[in-house]
């Protein structure tokens, strides 16, 4: 779990609203209202500064899984209204969507282009 060391004003939102950063200078957590209450907030952070898994103020969470390699983001879950996966090639460039909840996949094309070859513009 993240320590909130810092909480600092908002320069464009409300007096009242606050963003709660960690010891490392990260946000971690967005606050409104006198009341204080949670808009966002990060439950676990990678190395590599990515958000594994955020709470909404509405309470849905969204998990992100990355590849270890990579440090790709490979699926985002949240709750039964999001989940798609990702699908990489060797330079890193995405290669295909899955959509879980609606069904579908897309497959996307990478265009190759040489330089000085005017037979492989895009």
């Amino acid at each position: 779990m993240i320590r909130p060391a810092e909480r600092r004003q908002s320069p464009t939102r409300r007096d009242s609203d606050s963003d709660v950063y960690n010891e490392f200078g990260y946000l971690v957590e967005v606050r409104y209202g006198a009341e204080d209450a949670l808009a966002w907030r990060a439950e676990e952070i990678m190395l590599v500064v990515s958000v594994l898994e955020e709470k909404l103020g509405n309470g849905l969470e969204t998990i992100r899984t990355f590849d270890a390699e990579t440090g790709l983001v490979t699926r985002i879950q949240t709750g039964s209204l999001q989940d798609l996966s990702f699908t990489y090639d060797r330079l890193g460039n995405l290669t295909e969507r899955v959509d879980h909840v609606a069904g579908t996949k897309r497959r996307l094309v990478t265009t190759v282009w040489t330089a000085g070859r005017a037979d492989s513009l895009p």
